[in-house]
């Protein structure tokens, strides 16, 4: 068959397969065994999928079965929207199968999807793994798989579900054939203590079938891959669930919330989803067919959250999600005019709550809803216009309070001047009339005529300046000015 790649034996195997080619039903795997979710672009998925399309037709492979696996059920579930596109267009895929819907156990509550055209069959577990078993190596022994045959796990499996598909690799139909061992001995087994008729279908038709027995399956049901580990190693790198909702407020249409929704918005750790073009700040995952896009879809709605953040989804559906932009959003002109008109009022509230609320609203480079939105020139200009203010005002009440100061102990040192001052005049003015006294006696006494004891007074104000009524001399020091600060 060309470039053989193998030992001999395997290359002689393979091409007795190909001798026998139309005696097998042909699905496609992936080259090289590579893993659908490690492609975030398509294209590069697309590239994989078309190496084993023209290994198929150069070797005259069937390619309409309609039927694909992916490898370690990668893609599938959780769903990985790249997958699923290339499959429709390389293969025509309608149908495939996996054991993580919506858990990998217990394997008897798996269901069927339908996502994007494509059909997902549940898929059962045998007990023949990926790598070669030979029955003598059977982990636990040859016994242990005898008892999943008859009447174990491998029976009861079979028993409880009307349709099952089982997957295991060619080489467990090699060697010592085990895979033949298996799924015989499970027949007759089941022949010989049931009244069960086993049939088998074509993968296109065996969908069909499962889907007129259990059409309530047709709809998914979504999950968040990070609740379990087998679906986040198999979930894209490139995603993450920080863009999915957190929690969700649900109620009808006009019971209050998106006021609610508008209420917690004003909180700086939760944020919502960008809003929609025709349902304003509603994504509507929910309650539309929006639903059967995916969580991917949902997804794109929100930015990754930013550290100690929560997100949520909001509206009708009601759901507060991701993180969201509003400076784009579009809604009723009258509907904006309104918002418009009502932003102010909240801007200029004076109360101890709405300052919060406020401030909670300039937190950063966030936007929010209607009426909430600040761009980044007006927060910059409003917080240096605050800074601004804040500096002056406190460098104004410094200065007053150096102005202040300064003038108190100017008119302290005044007052205290002023005060001696007018101590040492009394005390002047008493030693004065003292002396005057003193000396007008002596001079009575000695002159005995009343005209010189006038002479002598007169003379003697005439040289006391502490006496004199209009005196402006001042002690020194206290004729100093207040300067301004």
């Amino acid at each position: 068959m060309g470039a053989h790649t193998g030992t001999a034996q395997e290359d002689e195997g393979d091409d007795l397969l190909l001798k026998y080619v139309d005696e097998f039903w042909w699905f496609p795997h992936m080259w090289s065994h590579m893993q659908p979710h490690l492609f975030h672009n398509e294209s590069s998925l697309l590239e994989q999928m078309a190496l084993n399309k023209e290994f198929a037709l150069e070797h005259k492979i069937p390619v309409d079965m309609g039927y694909a696996v992916a490898p370690h059920h990668s893609g599938v579930y959780p769903v990985h929207q790249q997958l699923y596109k290339a499959w429709r267009r390389v293969w025509n895929i309608q149908v495939t199968s996996t054991e993580e819907y919506p858990h990998l156990k217990p394997a008897r509550y798996r269901k069927g999807l339908i996502h994007n055209g494509i059909m997902v069959l549940p898929r059962q577990t045998c007990g023949l793994f990926t790598h070669t078993i030979y029955y003598k190596e059977y982990p636990g022994g040859p016994k242990e798989l005898d008892k999943s045959i008859r009447g174990g796990e491998l029976f009861l499996t079979v028993l409880l579900n009307p349709i099952s598909i089982f997957m295991t690799h060619l080489s467990n139909y090699g060697n010592d054939r085990l895979g033949l061992y298996t799924f015989v001995h499970l027949a007759s087994f089941l022949h010989s203590w049931t009244n069960l008729e086993l049939h088998t279908l074509p993968p296109l038709q065996l969908a069909h079938k499962y889907f007129q027995l259990f059409p309530e399956q047709r709809n998914p049901l979504w999950q968040n891959p990070c609740d379990d580990k087998r679906h986040k190693d198999i979930w894209s790198k490139e995603k993450t669930c920080d863009r999915l909702p957190k929690f969700m407020v649900v109620g009808p249409q006009k019971t209050g919330t998106t006021a609610l929704y508008l209420f917690l918005l004003m909180h700086p750790s939760i944020s919502s989803n960008f809003p929609s073009p025709k349902t304003y700040e509603e994504v509507q995952f929910f309650n539309t067919n929006n639903y059967q896009k995916g969580i991917d879809w949902t997804a794109e709605h929100r930015e990754q959250k930013r550290p100690s953040r929560a997100t949520g989804n909001s509206g009708t559906e009601v759901a507060l999600q991701g993180n969201r932009k509003l400076g784009n959003r579009s809604g009723p002109p009258g509907q904006q005019e309104t918002r418009q008109q009502k932003r102010p009022s909240r801007a200029t509230g004076n109360s101890g709550t709405e300052a919060a609320l406020q401030g909670n609203r300039k937190l950063g480079n966030r936007s929010g809803p209607p009426g909430l939105q600040r761009t980044q020139e007006q927060q910059s200009s409003r917080t240096t216009e605050n800074s601004e203010q804040k500096q002056s005002s406190r460098t104004a009440e410094n200065s007053e309070q150096k102005q202040s100061s300064r003038t108190a102990e100017n008119s302290e040192q005044k007052q205290s001047s002023r005060t001696a001052e007018n101590s040492e005049q009394k005390q002047s003015s008493r030693t004065a009339e003292n002396s005057e006294q003193k000396q007008s006696s002596r001079t009575a006494e000695n002159s005995g005529t009343e005209a010189v004891l006038q002479d002598h007074r007169s003379n003697t104000r005439r040289g006391n300046p502490n006496k004199h009524p209009h005196n402006t001399n001042r002690h020194p020091g206290t004729d100093r000015q207040a300067q301004p600060a």
